[in-house]
């Protein structure tokens, strides 16, 4: 350790928190890459479901309204059942963040996440539990 820090001017502790800090970073962005690649695509896939699933009803609702519909047998009912199966999804869609919002894991925020799991990690090791 000699030659680096007689070269930055660091002290030998200061090198190691600094070297410690480095591969700290370089840890969380490891994970951060790790995360938006688990989880962008299912984060992508919910929204194109979202959205085929709105656009399917919306052009039915098209034919529907136009009197040009294929399906004697579409009824009230099964209509019906469509508004509710498509305000489920959005609600889904909705709280999972994935209707008009920016995503949720792209790159910073999963950096986020792991900077939140990196700083959680060892908190149950050093709290203080009263009676033991």
């Amino acid at each position: 350790m000699g030659c680096c820090t007689t070269v930055l001017h660091l002290s030998e502790d200061n090198a190691r928190i600094i070297l410690l800090a480095f591969f700290a970073v370089l840890y969380m962005l490891a994970g951060a890459v790790l995360f938006q690649f688990l989880e962008s695509e299912v984060e992508l896939k919910m929204s194109r479901d979202y959205w085929n699933m709105y656009y399917s009803f919306r052009n039915d609702c098209r034919k529907l309204l136009n009197g040009n519909f294929d399906d004697n047998n579409y009824t009230i009912e099964i209509y019906m059942d469509r508004v509710h199966r498509l305000l489920y999804a959005y609600g889904n869609a909705s709280s999972a963040g994935v209707i008009n919002k920016r995503r949720r894991w792209d790159f910073a925020g999963s950096f986020h996440f792991v900077g939140t799991i990196v700083s959680t990690i060892g908190e149950s090791t050093f709290s203080y539990y009263p009676g033991s």
